[in-house]
């Protein structure tokens, strides 16, 4: 029997088995590899998700999410977690007006590069904010005095009720305290009704009011009498105290006497509201603008001084005195333990609440052309967000495919 040339066949053979065995292995570690690696993508995608609408839950007090009508939604972008992860969200309300009833679609990714999502939806039900305003334009449990632009405040006397001598001054040259419902410029796409006039100011006793040249007193009635208005009442808010407003607080100005002597305006940060910056109190002048829905909750823990100027929004709690100057002009809730001192055509459009520090020898004074004006609008954008939400009972979670 021959056998010459039968040991190189054979090898030839051996070595293709060997081959094929060889890229067999290679070709299901690569697909095991692919498949774990695709299965950590999905599981990191999931937490992203699920980390990105426990985030919009939590950040609920100081987004615009609360504001929104039946039928609305927002969207947040893209925004980086701390592993590289990251997530955007939209949240939409889609009850019918009865209640508050929300829905988060969160969607997450390994890294803004990668492909691989995955998208959780909550469902949030809203509870109701605080009835916090408003009784007047100006609510003050003590002394007030309004002095008009360019006038001695030595000088001039007289006190009571009335409109002062407004009937030969232009009305922007006049200090004014307004409880007519008013409509800021550019919002009326965003203030579908007008409620009726509030008081224009509200106090204890109305001795206390002191009016000298060129104010204007508006609303229904101008001066209103509250004999019943103490401390315990100014500064009681549906149940709320003012120490539980304070403890929602999105952004805190620490420190007594604190001076703001840069001025106070919107600022964004790679396309979207920078809400670190504490300079930065939303853009109420700026409708649809990156901070137009940013209403921040700012409590200062002592007395505040705001010198040059800038807007704001939102609800603002000072545990001191409040002194605006320089045109700053703020769109909200005012809320103050102390006195409000407002110069230099500063204005306040919402409602104002003074509890002057529980003393009826210090007053709150509006001088040179400043204005509050009440407006029920501005009071609805800076309040609900202190309803909160909570996880609907029932099936709240679930995954979209």
């Amino acid at each position: 029997m021959k056998r010459d040339g039968f040991v190189l066949p054979l090898a030839l053979v051996v070595l293709v088995a060997v081959s094929l065995l060889a890229v067999t292995a290679l070709q299901l570690a690569l697909v095991d590899f692919r498949a774990n690696r695709g299965a950590r993508h999905a599981a990191r995608a999931l937490f992203a998700a699920e980390a990105g609408a426990q985030l919009i839950v939590a950040k609920w007090s100081s987004g615009p999410f609360a504001a929104l009508s039946p039928g609305d939604s927002v969207y947040t972008g893209w925004e980086d977690l701390p592993d590289g992860s990251a997530y955007r969200g939209m949240v939409l309300r889609v009850d019918d007006g009865q209640a508050s009833i929300y829905r988060v679609v969160a969607e997450g990714r390994p890294s803004r590069r990668e492909t691989a999502s995955r998208t959780v939806t909550l469902i949030l039900s809203g509870s109701d904010a605080p009835d916090l305003c408003c009784d007047a334009a100006l609510r003050v449990d003590g002394r007030v005095r309004l002095t008009g632009p360019d006038e001695p405040k030595q000088e001039g006397k007289g006190k009571g009720k009335g409109k002062g001598n407004s009937e030969t001054s232009p009305v922007d040259s006049l200090t004014m305290v307004d409880g007519r419902d008013h409509i800021p410029t550019q919002w009326a796409a965003y203030c579908p009704t007008i409620v009726p006039p509030l008081p224009g100011v509200s106090l204890t006793d109305e001795d206390d009011l002191d009016l000298r040249e060129l104010v204007k007193i508006e609303g229904s009635p101008e001066v209103e009498e509250d004999p019943s208005l103490d401390q315990d009442v100014i500064l009681d808010f549906d149940g709320w105290s003012y120490d539980a407003l304070a403890a929602q607080a999105t952004l805190t100005i620490s420190g007594d006497n604190v001076q703001y002597r840069d001025e106070v305006t919107p600022s964004s940060s790679g396309g979207e509201c920078d809400v670190s910056d504490p300079l930065n109190w939303g853009a109420p002048e700026l409708p649809g603008s990156v901070c137009w829905n940013y209403l921040p909750i700012i409590h200062a823990d002592g007395s505040l001084r705001i010198q040059e100027g800038g807007t704001g929004q939102g609800l603002l709690l000072v545990d001191g005195d409040l002194r605006l100057y320089e045109d700053f002009h703020f769109y909200g809730l005012v809320i103050v333990k102390g006195r409000v001192l407002m110069e230099d055509e500063a204005s306040i459009t919402g409602g104002v609440i003074a509890a002057n520090d529980g003393s009826s020898g210090r007053r709150t004074e509006l001088d040179d052309s400043s204005s509050v004006r009440y407006s029920s609008c501005a009071v609805s954008r800076a309040t609900p967000n202190l309803g909160g939400v909570g996880l609907l009972p029932g099936r709240f979670w679930f995954e979209i495919p």
